[in-house]
């Protein structure tokens, strides 16, 4: 495995290292009949593994019990789809309505990158044909901080739509649920798949709930770390978590858990995310460490086809981000006043820090 870089032509594969995580980042070609339906999708990783994860193949290798470990029928209905990954999904459909004729015919392109500092890496890529209409971006971000008690994975997808539509963002975690600042009770008495194709059928449906505020937090534990997911949502926006296994007879899927966020009837949109690792729990002493998150808010100050800004802080910090995602010229200067205060940044991003 290379360290801090980029393998491939046109599309490619990424991965980004950071002291506490390691990014997997996917922006490939169809990969001929054996590709899914993942452009612009990543997995995430710690020393204890995968932290968020590719589903990767409905498949038990070798296991006879299992199909004579061959492929299974839940590896193109579900392993296959664009929902069963980190990626952005338009109108529960899968990318490029789930052919690989059609899918094999362009690459995403890598917009931007730079891994040339210690404390930040970035990479972002844009992917235009997996729907008709829609312009898909993602820009992701490791950082370093010493006033984080872990390591920052930063998450930003721009969407563009002709037409209004539906996004979901999933986030495939692995872990359990330990707090949230949403109320989304769990359906006790009936579960139902979250849809009726595109792997959506294979996704029991175990409780939704509507956003009230302009942001959310999630809080999990696995394998006995803490991480802390902080989204930056609309009033109305949707949070569906759900578990594979639904439509799956022969239990062939693994029960994994999986967090959406649903944007309905809507066209230019921002979702940032930040995956925030901050704590563990000892199994000797049975003393959890650092289980809160460290970081407190998270606000979108600018959001347009151009630029992209938000801060998020902690007790004693506020960070601030920008970017450009239109423009990769690192000597371009670009300025936006929100508010009567004026963020100004050279190049395609910039990340302020300052004591509050």
């Amino acid at each position: 495995m290379f360290r801090d870089g980029v393998e491939g032509d046109g599309g490619g594969v990424a991965v980004l290292r950071a002291d506490h995580l390691e990014l997997l980042f996917k922006f490939s070609t169809q990969g001929m009949g054996h590709g899914h339906f993942d452009r612009l999708s990543y997995s995430l990783y710690d020393d204890t593994g995968e932290v968020i994860q590719d589903y990767g193949a409905v498949r038990w290798v070798n296991v006879d019990q299992k199909g004579g470990g061959r492929y299974l029928p839940e590896n193109k209905t579900f392993g296959k789809q664009s929902i069963g990954h980190n990626t952005i999904v338009i109108n529960e459909g899968s990318h490029y309505g789930g052919s690989v004729k059609n899918a094999e015919k362009t690459n995403p392109s890598m917009f931007f990158k730079d891994f040339d500092h210690d404390k930040i890496k970035i990479i972002s890529a844009t992917e235009n044909n997996a729907y008709q209409g829609v312009g898909l971006q993602k820009t992701l971000t490791l950082i370093d901080d010493e006033d984080l008690t872990g390591s920052l994975l930063i998450d930003i997808s721009n969407v563009s739509l002709s037409s209004s539509a539906t996004i979901d963002i999933p986030l495939w975690y692995l872990g359990q649920k330990m707090s949230s600042s949403f109320d989304c009770k769990r359906n006790a008495q009936q579960l139902a798949p979250l849809g009726e194709d595109n792997g959506y059928q294979h996704i029991w449906n175990e409780a939704n709930c509507t956003l009230d505020g302009d942001s959310f937090s999630f809080n999990w534990m696995g394998k006995d770390k803490f991480y802390t997911l902080h989204s930056i949502s609309k009033v109305g926006d949707y949070i569906m978590m759900g578990r594979a296994g639904a439509n799956d007879p022969e239990f062939n899927l693994r029960p994994d858990p999986v967090l959406i966020h649903r944007r309905l009837n809507t066209k230019n949109s921002t979702f940032v995310n930040l995956i925030e690792a901050h704590g563990k729990y000892s199994r000797t002493t049975e003393v959890p460490i650092v289980p809160y998150s460290i970081i407190k808010s998270i606000d979108l100050i600018h959001s347009s086809e151009d630029h992209t800004i938000f801060t998020f802080s902690s007790d004693q910090y506020l960070w601030e981000f920008m970017i450009a995602q239109n423009d990769d010229n690192a000597d371009a200067q670009h300025s936006k006043e929100v508010d009567g205060k004026t963020y100004s940044w050279k190049g395609f991003y910039n990340l302020n820090k300052s004591k509050k």
